[in-house]
């Protein structure tokens, strides 16, 4: 195969989006093993979300070679007249309507989902308990893995569901409810609590990817601030 029929073959969109589904189908198969789950222990805690991660750079790039642009998928900051402080203050803003609202239906739920069966995800944090400094250290990578997470189920997802679905009003709205569905469901490790949970998070930041005008920022800052508390939390528990 020469040169050029390999590069016609990369900007096949079919090619690639493959691609990034099969390598992520064989990362989540490793991970969901009792022979070889052990390899994603090498990072505590956010190690088992790496196979998440690589599906969401997969598809980013497959989007990028096949003409997609940031803007359309919400990675670019609001142009705003006044200025970088003004984009700043809009994001910051929203971004913490967001997580209040994120950290409010949590509290009304709580009630609900206690009378669901749930798995004992705390011992995946384990790590963290007593820990501090490896809590600092590892924030980094989970604020990586949060916005692997919402350029997968917002950016992507969220707006390839819409589409398909006329892109109209009703079309947006029906994704943002569709995607968070599918995101509880991929956290199916946390049981059905955790799964309803998710979905009702993913629904949050879902409304809240709306009310932006698709913009992704003030969600990921929101779901970073969200995970740093819960890391922290656990970091200082007994």
């Amino acid at each position: 195969m020469s040169l050029k029929q390999i590069e016609l073959y990369i900007k096949k969109p079919s090619s690639l989006y493959f691609f990034a589904f099969a390598l992520f189908a064989l990362l989540l198969a490793i991970r969901e093993s009792e022979s070889y789950s052990h390899f994603y222990d090498f990072l505590p805690v956010v190690g088992k979300t790496i196979p998440f991660f690589i599906l969401s750079l997969s598809l980013l790039i497959a989007y990028w070679f096949n003409g997609g642009t940031n803007p359309k998928i919400g990675l670019s900051f609001p142009k705003q007249n006044d200025g970088i402080n003004n984009v700043f203050l809009w994001v910051v803003k929203w971004a913490m309507f967001i997580l209040v609202i994120r950290i409010g239906s949590a509290f009304l739920t709580q009630p609900i989902l206690q009378l669901l069966p749930e798995q004992n995800i705390l011992q995946r944090a384990n790590p963290l308990v007593g820990n501090l400094i490896l809590t600092i250290s590892l924030l980094p990578l989970m604020w990586l893995a949060v916005i692997g997470e919402e350029v997968l189920i917002r950016g992507l997802l969220l707006r390839y569901i819409a589409l398909k679905l006329g892109s109209g009003k009703v079309a947006w709205i029906l994704a943002a409810v569709i995607s968070a569905i599918i995101f509880g469901a991929l956290h199916f490790w946390k049981g059905p609590a955790g799964m309803v949970s998710s979905a009702i998070a993913g629904l949050v930041f879902g409304f809240g990817y709306l009310l932006t005008k698709r913009n992704l920022w003030p969600c990921i800052i929101a779901h970073c601030a969200g995970n740093t508390l819960g890391f922290i939390s656990t970091s200082l528990s007994n």
